[in-house]
């Protein structure tokens, strides 16, 4: 209980101050607990920054594994925009804790904070991973041509989807243009050229 409302706090405080603009102190007052009970729950600051993004690793990996599941009979190119429909929710729905990953986590990744940098990379590889995968099954399908390198697909489609969302996160796009109808549109016309009439 008491751990829980540390995070959902730090998740707060980071997001609207940033990481190293949130002291403990705050951190505790927010929470309603004494700043030494956070030590009883974290190590350090950074462990409750590790923690917010481990949760949300872990809470997007259901997400994206229960579409998955879901959207088998739509074959290759239609689970993929499944996948990228409940990618774009998923941002929206939890928009304060990507803002610690597109502001604090570079900062805190550079530091030489390898867990963090480890975690960061782990939900990249997931997408990336779900995407590929997709696409070879669709291209043994028939749903997605196999005459293309899938690899360099899979690529570009995650360049576009992360890029949107970092782009959405500094304002250079609306939210109804990352909501989930437009991103299946950006999707279809640009894989339109890999998928097999």
């Amino acid at each position: 209980m008491t751990q829980q409302k540390i995070l959902e706090a730090a998740a707060r405080l980071f997001s609207e101050r940033g990481f190293a603009s949130t002291p403990t102190s705050l951190l505790a007052r927010e929470a309603g607990i004494s700043e030494g009970s956070i030590y009883r729950h974290f190590s350090s600051k950074d462990e409750i920054f590790l923690h917010l993004i481990r949760d949300l690793r872990q809470e997007l990996e259901n997400a994206i594994d229960a579409v998955l599941e879901e959207s088998t009979p739509l074959g290759g190119f239609g689970q993929i925009s499944s996948i990228l429909e409940e990618y774009s929710a998923f941002v929206r729905k939890n928009s304060r804790y990507f803002s610690l990953i597109f502001r604090d986590a570079p900062l805190r990744a550079g530091h030489g904070d390898t867990e963090l940098q480890d975690e960061l990379a782990a939900i990249h590889d997931y997408i990336h991973d779900c995407i590929l995968e997709v696409l070879k099954r669709g291209a043994d399908e028939g749903t997605i041509r196999n005459d293309i390198d899938v690899k360099t697909v899979c690529t570009m489609v995650c360049s576009l989807v992360l890029g949107m969302t970092r782009m959405r996160y500094f304002g250079y796009l609306s939210e109804d243009q990352v909501d989930p109808a437009a991103v299946r549109s950006h999707l279809e016309l640009f894989l339109r050229p890999t998928k097999k009439w």
